[in-house]
């Protein structure tokens, strides 16, 4: 491995409908390369959600002269994805890439053959894989790697799931460009897995289905080792932060005891509604939380239960009233598109919202992924009227444009109008916050 230069390579459209530029560093590649440098494993990092284009990619990497690539791959805009791929093997044939995050984590052996100038997978958990790999272990005992055996056979080992979390030391972003993002913010990640079983979302089939989170006295390390950098502002990505409360009441404890109390600590990834009990989110509000996110997802009943949520109107409405009394700056996420929604229901959705004093409202178009239980139920009872491929390669696009059709749902056309009143309504409810909160959205939360 002396010798071998490695790039750490994080992928990033702006077509892909999350802003022209990333505001804060991404977290797979950094996860690695602070476990490649608790090893002592020279690297290099290229975030692309900085503005790079792919002609400056080719002319960074051109300047290193890798021997491995790894890189973070989303499924949205896969195909451009796919292209700059093409170009680096072309540039640099000898060089070995390898590609993980989302997309390979669905995908499994499948990804070899979708994108045949790569040389491995990785699946799940990557930080102990890719370092097993580069030093030189024998593939078939590095867990979750895709590889193609002697035979050419594409093989996938069993993933990894690392119990302790603890153990994953966390990123300080030493390798990045850390003064050129927009916002002064740090991501972290406090827990991996989800125990959950919405028919619509990935994520209990990347990163598994138990919930595991760093213990408290880790938390409170890393947002030590941050206010002495000079960060008091920690956006928080879990899925399920709010999964454990008893972690939570000890974070607050131990805060109090190191006398921490300036933090800004923002739910991006926002909080389960039936775990939003009143005495949960005063616990939030104790540990710095001021900004709190709900995927409430609809305000039906029947869609609810049909979707697996696992929560009720009257918890959403309880949740939501809760919330607002406290003080939160509260962001609800919707879908549309679901079958059993109705027109009167979303009648019914955007009055709940009037009726509560809340910072931001987001509206998506329901889109369907790669291995989800929606996904299969729309292949045995819908019709795609735009073909999965496109609207994965187009995403920006389609956030208005409804992508399929299916029995017991709203048609195309009623879809696309009700996407029309969703962004009037998100307009109204940003109009509002300037007043309710005296301040304007932050970008960051746009």
């Amino acid at each position: 491995m002396k010798g071998k230069q490695i790039v750490l390579l994080n992928l990033y459209y702006a077509e892909s409908g999350y802003g022209e530029i990333l505001h804060y560093p991404p977290l797979g590649i950094a996860y690695i390369s602070e476990y490649l440098d608790e090893k002592k494993i020279n690297h290099h990092v290229i975030d692309m959600g900085l503005g790079y284009t792919p002609t400056q990619i080719i002319d960074k990497l051109e300047a290193i002269k890798p021997f491995w690539i790894a890189i973070s791959l989303n499924s949205l805009e896969i195909e451009k994805s796919k292209m700059l791929i093409n170009k680096i093997k072309e540039k640099f044939p000898e060089t070995k890439i390898v590609v993980g995050g989302p997309h390979p984590s669905t995908q499994g052996p499948k990804i070899l053959s979708e994108l045949k100038n790569i040389d491995y997978g990785i699946v799940g958990e990557a930080e102990e894989s890719f370092y097993e790999l580069v030093a030189g272990q024998p593939k078939e005992h590095i867990k979750g790697l895709v590889y193609k055996n002697s035979l050419g056979k594409a093989i996938m080992n069993e993933r990894r799931v690392t119990e302790d979390i603890n153990q994953i030391p966390f990123p300080k972003f030493k390798r990045f460009e850390l003064d050129s993002y927009v916002k002064k913010t740090i991501p972290l990640i406090s827990s991996r897995g989800c125990p959950f079983k919405c028919i619509f979302c990935q994520q209990s089939s990347l990163l598994s289905k138990r919930w595991r989170g760093i213990s408290s006295e880790y938390f409170v390390e890393i947002v030590k080792y941050w206010r002495k950098r000079g960060y008091n502002e920690i956006q928080i990505l879990d899925d399920n932060f709010l999964y454990d409360s008893q972690r939570i009441e000890k974070i607050g404890l131990l805060l109090e005891q190191e006398r921490i109390n300036d933090l800004n600590i923002i739910l991006v990834g926002g909080v389960r509604i039936n775990d939003a009990t009143r005495k949960n989110l005063l616990l939030l509000r104790k540990i710095g939380v001021d900004f709190i996110s709900f995927g409430v997802e609809s305000y039906s009943d029947r869609v609810l239960r049909f979707i697996r949520k696992g929560i009720s109107v009257e918890q959403i409405n309880m949740a939501v009233k809760n919330a607002c009394e406290i003080g939160f700056k509260v962001r609800l996420f919707f879908i549309i598109g679901f079958p059993y929604q109705t027109i009167e229901s979303l009648r019914e959705t955007y009055k709940f919202i009037m009726l509560h004093p809340v910072y931001q409202v987001r509206f998506f178009n329901l889109i369907p992924y790669e291995n989800t239980v929606l996904k299969d139920w729309l292949d045995a009872n819908g019709e795609y009227v735009v073909p999965t491929h496109t609207y994965m390669n187009e995403f920006k696009k389609y956030q208005n444009i409804p992508v399929f059709k299916a029995k017991n749902t709203l048609t195309v056309e009623e879809r696309e109008e009700e996407l029309k009143i969703a962004r009037d309504v998100e307009r109204i409810v940003a109009e509002r916050a300037k007043y309710l909160f005296n301040d304007s959205l932050s970008p960051s939360l746009k």
